[in-house]
């Protein structure tokens, strides 16, 4: 072998072990991460303990996909809340290794952008961009570059705006909403500055009043979440996600609320919070019990139809999705890099359903790559 090849093959093999420690301490970081989150639900509802036939059923379906009975603890929540069932995933194996084998990073990066949505999207209905801010570089809604003067005039024409940035939105962070008095010359410098760069400045959107009732301060909006594999595509979960009163998000981190919409479009008779707590009305006090959500077939036909279309590289995603007041369906985002699934598990089942094996065979043939 000449010393050409053999520096080759050494240096190919060096990488091999850096790409392995680096996952490894990747997976470790997270896991650390998750087992807190865990450890801290577990100490707030107090879960029951798994039987060894609980267990075993859990390795039989997910023990050749690498299930240990560390990553194990979460079932017993879901067994808590909701009854035992194998076939949940747990988080803590969800990421960073299941999704990153269903949705690579090479293949979901570009979709966390909200700055290139609208020319990524054009089929599909969103708020109106009125401008953004992409490194620095301000934009018109079509996407015209601008100088920051002129983006100026353009944000104060508005009676009314939202402004968020155009990546990593967790939780609602950094979502705020402002009317046209808080938008003088000197308080709008202000209010950007804040962000910086990296951010969309978008017209608010007027929700059906059918959605509005349990929440008027916030966009009630609905995660569907749904899976592209072998050429089928599923809806996986449909949830309604209700914001507290007077707060302009409506994540759980800001002590929102989620429930689930069955296949007819009802919703459950209970909700949850943040901490698994359980809620048979909205926090204004309107009931869940009965109440049928409108044009709720519009959004699973969005997600059956564009799946596929717009991300055939990625087979999980978590679309967050409103209807405005004209019954439409508005595309406010699509989550690609770790689409969140304890809530949508909490109040729906577990993720895959029938679907599960078939996963866990994909998986299998398709190891992670970070």
């Amino acid at each position: 072998m000449g010393d050409k090849r053999r520096q080759k093959m050494n240096l190919k093999h060096l990488r091999k072990i850096k790409k392995q420690y680096l996952l490894k301490k990747k997976l470790k970081k997270n896991r650390e991460w998750l087992f807190r989150e865990e450890n801290s639900l577990m100490a707030i509802i107090d879960p029951p303990k798994l039987t060894d036939d609980e267990l075993e059923q859990i390795f039989n379906i997910w023990g050749t996909a690498g299930m240990t009975t560390a990553l194990t603890n979460e079932y017993r929540i879901f067994k808590k809340i909701s009854g035992f069932d194998p076939n949940y995933v747990p988080s803590i194996f969800y990421f960073p290794l299941l999704i990153r084998s269903l949705n690579p990073t090479a293949n979901y990066s570009i979709y966390e952008n909200k700055g290139l949505y609208d020319l990524l999207f054009k089929g599909l209905k969103k708020p109106k961009t009125i401008v953004k801010n992409i490194e620095g570089n301000f934009f018109e809604g079509n996407s015209t570059h601008i100088s920051k003067e002129e983006a100026l005039k353009i944000i104060k024409k508005n009676n009314e705006i939202l402004i968020k940035p155009i990546v990593d939105t967790f939780g609602g962070k950094g979502v705020k909403r402002y009317i046209k008095k808080q938008l003088s010359e000197h308080n709008l410098n202000q209010i950007l500055s804040t962000y910086s760069k990296n951010y969309i400045v978008q017209e608010v959107i007027e929700q059906h009043k059918n959605i509005n009732i349990f929440n008027p301060s916030s966009l009630n909006t609905f995660r569907v979440t749904s899976l592209f594999l072998n050429g089928r595509t599923s809806v996986l979960f449909t949830m309604l996600r209700i914001g507290s009163p007077g707060q302009v998000v409506d994540n759980s981190s800001a002590g929102g609320l989620r429930i689930e919409i069955n296949s007819e479009g009802l919703l459950a008779k209970e909700a949850f919070d943040k901490k698994l707590k359980k809620y048979n009305t909205a926090l204004n006090g309107v009931p869940f019990a009965g109440k049928k959500i409108l044009h709720f077939e519009k959004l699973k036909k969005l997600v059956l139809e564009h799946h596929s279309r717009y991300f055939p590289t990625c087979s999980l995603i978590g679309w967050d999705l409103a209807i405005d007041k004209l019954g439409d369906v508005i595309f406010i985002e699509a989550n690609t890099r770790m689409p969140g699934i304890r809530m949508g598990q909490i109040c729906c089942g577990p993720l895959f359903g029938e679907r599960t094996k078939e996963v866990i065979d994909y998986y299998q043939n398709h190891p992670p790559l970070l």
